[in-house]
Protein backbone atom coordinates (compact mmCIF):
# COMPACT_ATOMS: atom_id res chain seq x y z
CA UNK A 1 0.00 0.00 0.00
CA UNK A 2 2.61 2.66 -0.85
CA UNK A 3 1.70 5.83 -0.75
CA UNK A 4 -0.79 5.18 1.97
CA UNK A 5 0.12 8.09 4.29
CA UNK A 6 0.21 10.69 0.99
CA UNK A 7 1.79 11.43 -2.57
CA UNK A 8 1.65 14.52 -2.30
CA UNK A 9 4.55 17.24 -2.56
CA UNK A 10 2.45 20.38 -1.92
CA UNK A 11 3.93 21.70 1.36
CA UNK A 12 0.24 23.13 2.47
CA UNK A 13 -0.81 19.62 2.31
CA UNK A 14 1.99 18.34 4.35
CA UNK A 15 1.30 20.79 6.82
CA UNK A 16 -2.57 20.18 7.42
CA UNK A 17 -1.36 16.35 7.18
CA UNK A 18 1.07 16.48 10.01
CA UNK A 19 -1.16 18.35 11.92
CA UNK A 20 -3.99 16.17 11.68
CA UNK A 21 -1.41 13.19 12.88
CA UNK A 22 0.01 14.98 15.59
CA UNK A 23 -3.73 15.44 17.21
CA UNK A 24 -4.62 11.74 16.24
CA UNK A 25 -1.95 10.53 17.76
CA UNK A 26 -0.36 12.87 20.65
CA UNK A 27 3.32 12.48 21.26
CA UNK A 28 2.06 11.33 25.15
CA UNK A 29 0.27 8.04 23.72
CA UNK A 30 3.02 7.28 21.74
CA UNK A 31 5.50 4.44 22.97
CA UNK A 32 9.10 5.56 21.96
CA UNK A 33 11.26 3.85 19.68
CA UNK A 34 13.10 0.83 21.17
CA UNK A 35 16.49 1.84 18.89
CA UNK A 36 17.52 4.21 16.59
CA UNK A 37 18.96 2.20 14.52
CA UNK A 38 17.56 1.83 11.23
CA UNK A 39 18.37 -1.58 10.86
CA UNK A 40 15.70 -1.79 14.45
CA UNK A 41 13.25 -0.07 12.41
CA UNK A 42 13.56 -2.43 9.10
CA UNK A 43 13.11 -5.22 11.35
CA UNK A 44 10.10 -4.27 13.05
CA UNK A 45 8.76 -2.69 10.11
CA UNK A 46 9.46 -6.59 8.46
CA UNK A 47 7.57 -8.15 11.38
CA UNK A 48 4.51 -5.70 11.00
CA UNK A 49 4.33 -6.39 7.43
CA UNK A 50 4.77 -10.17 8.04
CA UNK A 51 1.75 -10.15 11.01
CA UNK A 52 -0.84 -7.87 10.10
CA UNK A 53 -0.37 -7.13 6.08
CA UNK A 54 0.38 -10.67 4.88
CA UNK A 55 -1.35 -11.84 8.33
CA UNK A 56 1.19 -14.28 9.09
CA UNK A 57 1.67 -15.77 5.57
CA UNK A 58 -2.38 -16.52 5.16
CA UNK A 59 -2.92 -13.48 2.76
CA UNK A 60 -0.44 -14.30 -0.24
CA UNK A 61 -0.28 -13.06 -3.67
CA UNK A 62 -0.02 -14.34 -7.32
CA UNK A 63 3.15 -15.36 -8.80
CA UNK A 64 4.90 -13.72 -11.27
CA UNK A 65 4.41 -15.07 -14.36
CA UNK A 66 3.30 -14.50 -18.40
CA UNK A 67 0.30 -12.47 -17.21
CA UNK A 68 1.08 -8.49 -17.72
CA UNK A 69 -2.42 -7.30 -17.13
CA UNK A 70 -3.87 -7.84 -13.52
CA UNK A 71 -7.37 -8.42 -15.00
CA UNK A 72 -6.46 -11.41 -15.83
CA UNK A 73 -5.18 -12.51 -12.84
CA UNK A 74 -8.19 -14.75 -11.55
CA UNK A 75 -6.49 -16.45 -8.34
CA UNK A 76 -5.89 -13.33 -6.43
CA UNK A 77 -6.79 -12.98 -2.84
CA UNK A 78 -9.38 -10.10 -2.01
CA UNK A 79 -8.36 -8.39 1.07
CA UNK A 80 -10.44 -8.81 4.11
CA UNK A 81 -13.15 -6.61 5.53
CA UNK A 82 -11.27 -3.69 7.34
CA UNK A 83 -7.65 -4.08 6.09
CA UNK A 84 -7.62 -0.68 4.30
CA UNK A 85 -8.70 1.15 7.55
CA UNK A 86 -5.90 -1.44 10.12
CA UNK A 87 -2.96 -0.20 7.23
CA UNK A 88 -3.95 3.32 7.39
CA UNK A 89 -4.14 3.42 11.19
CA UNK A 90 -0.57 1.80 11.47
CA UNK A 91 0.94 3.87 9.03
CA UNK A 92 -0.54 7.30 10.45
CA UNK A 93 0.60 5.77 13.49
CA UNK A 94 4.26 4.81 12.50
CA UNK A 95 4.60 8.02 10.32
CA UNK A 96 4.03 10.12 13.63
CA UNK A 97 6.74 7.45 15.49
CA UNK A 98 9.06 8.64 13.38
CA UNK A 99 8.46 12.50 13.98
Amino acid sequence: MDGLITSSNNVRTLRNLATELRSKFPKAGLTKLASAEPKAWAKEGFEIATRIAHQNGALRGTAKGGRKNCREVTDAVSLPAGYAATARQIADRRITLAE
